[in-house]
């Protein structure tokens, strides 16, 4: 009999593994497609370490989450996921498409590890896999998780639950053979490195491990021996890294259009603290509405004498005592509830302030207790009716499956995302600055002029309300006065910007816009002082020193311009515009040995540049080497042999001298 029931355990989990799989690859199969979205950008395009490729590793170790774009310091410590898209643009260019096969990959790994870890902690009774199976399914069809699955940015999540699944498998292994203890420590050494609210991690895994009845307090104590010093070590580790850089943690993480809990005070911040937990339950228990975003003011700030921070607070300290009592008596639902509060414990911001108000990627860990509560009570209820146990089962786990593929779906791009939240989020600021960013850029690949202004004015409206929302928001009024100047509206612009000036003078980009702008209206010494101030604060700016160049070429400040292009080129060593641009202010000077090397190093970066290739020839003319500019005008002609103007000139070439009579 004992052999026949290890028989069908085996059976069980042989099939049971490959069908989570095959799920969570079909519920995420509509993901695989999507080009980049959201902070993708910062994190992975735009960000210099990650584009370094395997070159850059050493400065991700060394440096803080966002380091990598423009310096910026955002207070975070996530290598491990910065070093794998640092490996996509070494071998795969940073491909969308590989980007979002491995998140999915990630994901389902991590299920199929916490499946194997939650099989033992069932007991290993006859339907301990079966149990596991369907909290596994419904935790991975949760809806809150497509943000994460979705977003390659989210990879730092998705390791951190890989690192936790072989966590988990690792110590709950190791309580019959220790030397998967080892395993269990690599684990959380690994989500460690990846995110730093894994560090949570070091009380959820043992606490998961404490529903197992056969596992004692001493065994449990052995792991948080292992796991608290290793979660102390990554704390210190993260904290000296943070305080090397060069910048302080920008403070704009904790202003109000990221986090209005980070400025509320006294009645309001508490009030609105504990109104936030039933947000928690809401997104977890009724999860069919979704935004991206919920800054500010998609969750308005309440004061704590209404209702609802009451509730909050009461609904809270239920928990609490619910789950102490479940610590104290070993009770399997209080475990539950105890894993649930600490995995919204940094979410729930009631010890500490975090960058955001609230995110369903917050959630990940906390659909986790949620999904055991709910299989063990269908479970424990209905386990001698079977077929009533898995209809209710699908009851639930379809609709929450159908769910996430539609919200999948949003995550495709950009505009797909912004758009499909615009109505949702309409409170937000940022969701109103996103979709108004992305119309104004979608109005650049729209040829018909009245369609095109026709988007342009729709993306004026939001980004307008974004201002009405919040009346500081320096990128959305910057991102107006864009949308100005592609309307024509040049004065309405200058006006914005001059303004945003007067809100805040060090805000870069208005500088750079400015610049920009009066580059447009020909006034080429304001736009140099304008541009001068922009690399003043963003020293880095190879397109602006090149923007000034060719407006000191324009007013024939030759010199000038030359010392811009230099500087332009210490950021943008391969761009042949500026070589090009070099050679031609050198040619003006009439030093032609050294317009030649700038020209050749343009022609050498696009050789099929037919400019290129008649400046030097031009060049070759003006210094007297007719053989030099014959040899360039016939290239010429083998790239374009219809190119009248080198026809002309070769043959004036061939006359000789006296041509130029």
């Amino acid at each position: 009999m004992h052999m026949k029931v290890k028989s069908a355990i085996s059976q069980v989990q042989f099939w049971m593994p490959i069908a989570i799989l095959i799920y969570i690859f079909f519920n995420f199969s509509n993901t695989l497609d999507h080009a980049f979205a959201l902070d993708d950008y910062s994190v992975i395009l735009e960000h210099q370490h990650v584009q370094n490729g395997v070159d850059g590793i050493p400065e991700i170790l060394s440096t803080n989450y966002r380091h990598g774009h423009q310096g910026f310091n955002d207070g975070l410590y996530r290598p491990l996921s910065l070093i794998t898209f640092a490996l996509e643009k070494e071998f795969f260019d940073s491909s969308p498409k590989i980007g979002h096969w491995i998140n999915v990959l990630c994901y389902a790994i991590g299920c199929l590890l916490l499946f194997l870890g939650l099989f033992r902690i069932m007991g290993r009774e006859r339907n301990a896999a079966t149990v596991a199976f369907m909290i596994v399914l419904l935790f991975s069809a949760h809806p809150l998780h497509t943000e994460v699955v979705a977003n390659i940015k989210s990879r730092d999540i998705l390791l951190a639950f890989l690192g936790f699944g072989i966590s988990l498998y690792g110590f709950i292994r190791s309580i019959d053979k220790g030397k998967y203890y080892f395993l269990g420590l690599f684990g959380l050494a690994i989500a460690l490195l990846s995110k730093e609210s894994a560090v949570l991690f070091v009380f959820i895994i043992p606490l998961l491990m404490y529903l197992d009845p056969k596992i004692s307090f001493k065994q449990i104590q052995l792991i948080l021996l292992g796991t608290l010093p290793l979660g102390t070590a990554f704390i210190l580790l993260r904290n000296y890294i943070i305080g090397r850089m060069d910048k302080p943690v920008d403070p704009g993480n904790f202003e109000l259009l990221n986090n209005p809990l980070a400025v509320a005070s006294g009645s309001e911040q508490w009030g609105s603290t504990f109104a936030l937990q039933l947000k928690f339950l809401e997104k977890l228990f009724f999860p069919f509405e979704f935004i991206h975003d919920y800054s500010y003011n998609q969750i308005p700030l309440v004061e704590m004498g209404n209702l609802t921070p009451i509730l909050g607070l009461l609904v809270l300290l239920a928990l609490l005592a619910f789950g102490i009592y479940g610590l104290i008596k070993r009770n399997r639902w209080g475990i539950i509830v105890m894993i649930y509060l600490f995995s919204i414990l940094i979410a729930s911001q009631i010890f500490t302030r975090i960058g955001v108000h609230f995110a369903e990627r917050l959630l990940f860990i906390a659909v986790l207790p949620f999904a055991i509560l709910l299989v063990s009570m269908i479970h424990k209820y209905l386990k001698q009716r079977k077929m009533l146990e898995l209809f209710i089962f699908l009851l639930i786990l379809i609709p929450l499956s159908s769910e996430s593929r539609d919200r999948n779906e949003d995550w495709a791009n950009n505009f797909t995302l912004y758009a499909a939240d615009i109505e949702k989020g309409g409170a937000s600021a940022r969701i109103n600055y996103n979709y108004g960013s992305v119309l104004s850029e979608q109005a650049d690949t729209i040829q018909n002029e009245a369609e095109k202004q026709k988007v342009l004015s729709e993306s004026a409206q939001y980004l307008k309300k974004a201002t009405e929302i919040y009346p500081d928001y320096l990128d959305a009024w910057n991102n107006l006065g864009i949308v100005y100047k592609k309307q024509g509206k040049l004065e309405e612009a200058r006006a914005l910007y001059t303004q945003n000036i007067s809100r805040d003078p060090n805000y870069a980009k208005n500088y750079y816009n400015l610049g920009t702008l009066y580059f447009q209206l020909q006034d080429f010494n304001q736009t140099i002082n304008y541009l001068s101030e922009y690399v003043r604060r963003v020293p880095k700016s190879g397109e602006a020193y090149l923007i000034m160049a060719k407006s000191a070429g324009r007013m024939e400040r030759y010199s000038n311009a030359i010392s811009y292009l230099n500087s332009s080129l210490q950021y943008l060593p391969q761009n042949p515009e500026a070589f090009n641009m070099l050679g031609m202010a050198y040619g003006s000077l009439t030093v032609y040995d050294k317009a030649e090397t700038a020209f050749t190093k343009a022609i050498q970066l696009q050789p099929k540049n037919v400019q290129f290739q008649f400046n030097l020839a031009v060049n070759y003319h003006r210094a007297g080497k007719p053989a030099q500019e014959i040899q360039v005008l016939r290239r010429i002609l083998d790239i374009d042999p219809n190119n009248a103007r080198a026809k002309i000139q070769l043959a004036a070439a061939l006359k000789g001298p006296e041509s130029d009579q």
